[in-house]
């Protein structure tokens, strides 16, 4: 009986080292082999730039687990394009540079309606293939430039019938002249980029919609620029409708300039003073509050009157038409970005007026601030970064507006990585079976040796049971009073809150207990209480009687914890 125990063992052993000087080689070198060929790409780090009418901006992001940290940003101020180019790529070179940016791919987002034109269309059901060709005899004479030359992406926004049955859609049509888009991605290349996809702020704004905890069905986006300002309308988060409306920061400006007739005589009010005024008074809410050179809140408003009333016009205007076309009730939200949208009480004016809720739309909660960014950043220019938070956070792409021969370049490189990985992955079947087999060989081996050698000790089959029997006896002794993970991992599995996560478990037999480790992750107040109710749901388990509390501190984003479980006898 001992001699062939030692010989079972003798042989495991030799099975084992096989195992480990054979086989374990191949599978490191498999494994080194499939990190070869992955493709080695920056994906720790998003780059976002955003080409406004009067200025840049440009954001880079940590991206973490359903989380974008924004590291750094900058806006840059320009005229105009072409008179900016080198100024933009210099400003962009420098923001590099000066945050050690390794990242290559960029996220750009252009400018409606300067850059990028949208169009709603009413089509039958066509073939994918043939729906743009369809798009372009009725917009064709809508458009400045040829659709020929132009670089057109679209989305179904609805599908019906209309009166007589008949099966209808309506797509909303993105398009911008390719020399236009052409202009930016020079400019991208010129900074040692490459262009990732081409979005506009009306489709990154429904990327922040989307991350809203309760959105609203049917709502609107003002985003008021310095020079122009666009409306969109949202329907279940997707964009419906958009339009261009008369009214900028810049134009409010130069409504307070000039000279105001007032009791004391002529007051000439500069730029400089309107922008004063409206950064300190916004639209004033009292009539008789004295701004500056004792000028009342009544001239002021009378100032901005024709303006803000426009305005109020076009905004109504626009909810009519889309509610009557959409067959949809109006917006019953309205949400204000942009720059020109820090003006004060201008929501609440809005919300008097239109008689809806306003206020400013909020960034995605996955999106967090770097602490070296300051409370005062965040609050003065985080209306203009919104765009670009929307267009590095979006889970899929609804609308890129992408020249199609790098849309092609793109495709080729991940059908190469592709056929690569599917190369690899078959390579590794191959080598997996071949090892698979080889070790089931061993295994067959192994077991032919042993059935030899359990023929011989034929003889010996009551002694070999007696000696069983007193091996399960004792085995039985000893394990009775074990306590196995598979147990315990079904226990607290069962009991464990949501926001608990776990990240280690040990298990000490000896002296009867397990120690969980462990955090809450967006801890709050309601931190304690969460791990008492998880202890006195152990505590109430036939396995534990007893959960002791070790250790518990807060930390800067959860709250970290310590549990010894001591099991019932």
């Amino acid at each position: 009986m001992t001699e062939n125990k030692k010989s079972t063992e003798e042989n495991s052993n030799n099975f084992l080292s096989k195992l480990q000087s054979v086989c374990l080689p191949k599978l490191l070198r498999l494994g080194k082999g499939f990190l070869a060929l992955l493709p080695k790409s920056s994906t720790e780090y998003a780059l976002s730039i955003d080409f406004g009418v009067s200025s840049v901006k440009i954001c880079l992001f940590k991206v973490g687990i359903n989380q974008f940290e924004l590291l750094a940003y900058d806006i840059q101020r320009i005229d105009n394009l072409e008179n900016s180019s080198d100024l933009i790529i210099t400003a962009v070179k420098n923001f590099i540079s000066a945050n050690s940016v390794s990242v290559k791919t960029v996220n750009v987002s252009l400018q409606f309606p300067r850059d990028v034109i949208i169009k709603n269309v009413t089509l039958p059901p066509l073939p994918k293939k043939e729906v743009i060709g369809a798009a372009k005899l009725q917009i064709n004479e809508e458009v400045a430039f040829s659709l020929e030359e132009a670089i057109i992406d679209w989305q179904v926004i609805r599908e019906y019938k209309d009166e007589t049955e008949t099966k209808k859609q309506d797509i909303l049509f993105t398009i911008a002249e390719t020399k236009v888009v052409q202009q930016y991605l020079l400019i991208i290349k010129k900074c040692g980029l490459f262009p990732g996809r081409v979005s506009i702020g009306p489709f990154n704004y429904s990327n922040i919609l989307k991350s809203f905890p309760n959105p609203e069905q049917i709502c609107a986006v003002l985003d008021v620029g310095h020079i122009n300002t666009t409306l969109a309308i949202y329907c279940n988060n997707q964009l419906q409708f958009v339009r261009e409306l008369n009214f900028s920061s810049s134009k409010l400006t130069q409504s307070l300039t000039g000279t105001l007739m007032s009791t004391k005589g002529k007051i000439e009010i500069s730029e400089s003073e309107a922008e004063k005024i409206k950064e300190e008074f916004g639209i004033p809410c009292d009539e008789e509050k004295i701004t500056i050179k004792n000028i009342r809140g009544v001239h002021i408003i009378s100032l901005m009157r024709p303006l803000l009333e426009g305005l109020i016009r076009d905004l109504q205007n626009s909810f009519d038409y889309y509610s009557v076309s959409a067959k949809e009730n109006g917006p019953s939200a309205l949400y204000l970005t942009g720059g020109g949208a820090n003006l004060k009480t201008f929501d609440a004016y809005l919300a008097r007026e239109l008689n809806i809720a306003v206020s400013d739309l909020k960034a995605p909660s996955s999106i967090v601030f770097s602490e070296n960014l300051s409370q005062a950043e965040k609050v003065t220019e985080f209306n203009q970064l919104l765009s670009s938070f929307g267009a590095i956070c979006c889970e899929t792409v609804k609308v890129d507006l992408l020249p199609p021969e790098i849309k092609i370049k793109k495709v080729e490189a991940i059908e190469k990585i592709s056929l690569r990985i599917a190369a690899l992955i078959a390579g590794s079947v191959l080598g997996a079976s071949l090892i698979f087999l080889s070790i089931q060989k061993a295994d067959y081996k192994n077991r032919l040796d042993n059935a030899k050698r359990h023929l011989q000790t034929t003889g010996r089959i009551k002694s070999l049971k007696d000696d069983i029997r007193a091996w399960e006896n004792l085995s039985n002794q000893v394990f009775s009073d074990k306590f196995y993970f598979d147990s315990i991992l079904k226990v607290v599995s069962i009991e464990i809150p949501d926001a608990v996560v776990l990240s280690e478990m040990i298990l000490s037999q000896g002296r009867g207990n397990v120690v969980l480790t462990g955090r809450i992750e967006n801890s709050s107040d309601l931190a304690e209480d969460v791990l008492v109710s998880f202890m006195e749901k152990l505590e109430k388990t036939p396995l534990f009687k007893e959960a002791v509390l070790l250790f518990s501190r807060r930390t800067v984003r959860s709250h970290e914890f310590q549990i010894e479980c001591r099991f019932s006898k």
